[in-house]
This record gives structure tokens, sequence and C-alpha cells, in this order.
């Protein structure tokens, strides 16, 4: 199994993409967020996983919910795309071998935990 743990959260897909001179390109926030990914990767020299592989993904914040408990309406999904998509290309994994995918909001100082693993078929 692999497991990484990258400080903050990704860009939400909307905030990672900016419209330049005719095209979408990566923001600043999500060049900053990759390069985070690059280097934990590195640190922790994760050897990759080959085959189908089931994906849960863990999003630490005290954001979720208003001081008054009400949960905010942040759409999780929102997070996932960059940060599969840097895991997956810092470690030489194609993401469409993804063939589960859990996302989770926890209440925390921000944090991004990724686990992948084989994924193990019946």
């Amino acid at each position: 199994m692999i497991s990484l743990e990258i400080q903050g959260l990704p860009p939400t897909t909307n905030q990672a993409f900016v419209n330049h001179k005719g095209g979408r390109h990566l923001s600043l926030e999500a060049k900053w967020f990759k390069e985070a990914v690059q280097t934990v990767v590195a640190c922790n020299r994760v050897k990759p996983i080959h085959g189908q592989v089931q994906v849960s993904l863990i999003f630490y914040s005290e954001k979720w919910f208003t001081k008054a408990g009400i949960p905010r309406r942040i759409d999780v999904a929102n997070l996932e795309k960059l940060f599969v998509d840097a895991v997956f290309e810092q470690l030489g994994m194609d993401d469409s071998c993804i063939f589960s995918l859990n996302l989770h909001k926890r209440p925390g100082p921000e944090l991004s935990v990724i686990k992948i693993q084989p994924l193990e078929m019946p």
C-alpha cells in the first residue's frame, strides 16, 4: 500500500486552471501543490503499483463547518482531480487503473492524505 500526506488542501477543479493566451494552464496554486506532491513522493521513495487499484482520499480542514456547526457547501469531489493527477503522475501510474475511489472530509488542520492499494478482485 502507498500512503502519502501532503500539507494543505489541493486547489479545487475551478481553481486549478486559468485561461491564458487562448489556452488553459495550471494556476500558480496548482503548480505549488504539484511541487509539494513531487517532494513528498521523492522523500518517501514510493514504488508504483501496477494493475487495478483502489484509492482513498482524506481531506482534513477546519473549513468544513461554520462556527455554528453547519456544514459549508464545499464539494469534496472538486478536490480530487488535481490531487490524484499529481500523485499518479509522480508515481508513473495511470489513473485509469483506479477502479474504486473513496472521498472523505474530516475536521482537523489542513492535510491531504492519499492511500493507494491493489484492488482485490472477488
